[in-house]
């Protein structure tokens, strides 16, 4: 059998593509991908650039007729995508760590910076040849300025791993510091791939190595679902429970507070307005339960507990910090309410608890003295009502 360099690589990369569409497919509509919205873009970026990579080895080698303006679009959107698939995953690794990189504008400005050099560059490339130079007999020649195209993904993918890997040893819970490594894990593998193909031009690295990380992270992504609600986003029962049980045996100055939240009337509102509506009161009120411990950071998480009851699990040194919470969770119902932007009024029931290593000893234990408190704060609002 007569090995067939040009066959290989145009197999490899048709592989890849398949491996990638096929997630794509299966990705698009998901509730569990749609917290990441970067992902698809990703996929559909990697796409593109394995096709031109495949286009342009194929004119390279003469087996499709080929032209210097075609050559020339051809390289421009392989880079120009690389560059930019290394922008979506630093998005994608902030958004999965739930930072709020994506929130802050200087930071999507400086972030973009290098999309937007790169993009100046390749669009004076033609005149000024400083990255590549195809001749008029289409002989493809790397420029002066030719490595900057690998540096540019480069520099993203590094910020991501730097950045996930020093949440690493900061991060209490187990579940966030298995995100935090496998996004700082996850780049490597196209990076090697990408130093190699920089030098063995004809070996069919980049393509696989996108896909496989690509699959990885993804298989990653739906093992993850077992801490999350799919409806909400927000972290689910188990989640919730191995973080309190985590919290409560490591040692700490901060008190530990559990708020258990029910949604008032919420069968009415689904009998009233439909299940569909329904749903949609459960997701503005975990919007806004998130809105109300943004400013607490990593020393809070809020979880749907089931059904329309929701928690929220709270570091804090200050007593009165669980009451500053409370108030503005109900402030930002109030508002939600006064904006018109849904049919019905939404109504929050609050009760809270401190956890006291004395006299409890079981998440169960502080889950059940927070309900307590919960049933309490219902039954006097009914009897106000009255």
């Amino acid at each position: 059998m007569i090995y067939n360099p040009l066959a290989l690589y145009i197999e490899v990369n048709a592989i890849s593509v398949i491996m990638l569409l096929t997630i794509l497919i299966k990705s698009i509509g998901s509730e569990l991908i749609n917290r990441w919205q970067y992902f698809v873009s990703g996929i559909a970026l990697m796409v593109i650039n394995i096709t031109c990579d495949t286009i342009w080895q194929l004119m390279d080698s003469g087996c499709i007729p080929g032209n210097r303006t075609l050559d020339y679009i051809t390289k421009s959107i392989y880079f120009f995508s690389l560059t930019f698939i290394g922008l979506i995953w630093l998005l994608l690794s902030e958004a999965i760590r739930r930072t709020a990189f994506s929130a802050w504008r200087l930071s999507m400005i400086l972030s973009g910076a290098i999309v937007y050099l790169h993009a100046l560059l390749l669009i004076t490339n033609p005149w000024t040849g400083f990255l590549f130079h195809v001749g008029s007999d289409l002989f493809y020649v790397r420029g002066r300025l030719f490595i900057l195209q690998y540096i540019f993904p480069f520099v993203y993918l590094a910020v991501c791993a730097v950045r996930s890997t020093q949440n690493i040893s900061r991060e209490k819970n187990y579940f966030e510091r298995t995100t935090f490594f496998a996004n700082s894990l996850c780049p490597l593998i196209p990076v090697a791939a990408s130093l190699l193909q920089l030098y063995f031009r004809r070996l069919p690295l980049l393509a696989p190595s996108l896909a496989i990380t690509i699959f990885l992270l993804y298989t990653y992504l739906i093992e993850s679902g077992v801490k999350y609600d799919s409806l909400t986003g927000l972290s689910n029962r188990r989640a919730l429970f191995h973080t309190i049980s985590h919290w409560m045996k490591s040692p700490s100055e901060s008190g530990l507070f559990l708020f258990m939240i029910d949604v008032d009337f919420f069968k009415t509102i689904n009998d009233s307005f439909g299940h569909v509506q329904g749903d949609m009161a459960l997701k503005k009120v975990a919007e806004i339960l998130e809105s109300g411990i943004a400013e607490c950071g990593k020393r809070a998480l809020a979880a749907r507990y089931g059904g329309d009851e929701f928690t929220i699990i709270l570091q804090s040194e200050s007593s009165s910090e669980n009451n500053r919470i409370s108030a503005r969770i109900q402030r930002l119902i109030s508002m939600s309410n006064k904006s018109g932007n849904h049919l019905y009024h939404l109504s929050l029931s609050i009760g809270c608890v401190r956890y006291d290593p004395l006299t409890t000893h079981t998440v169960r234990e502080l889950v059940n003295a927070a309900d307590s408190v919960l049933y309490l704060v219902k039954k006097q609002r009914h009897i106000q009502r009255l």
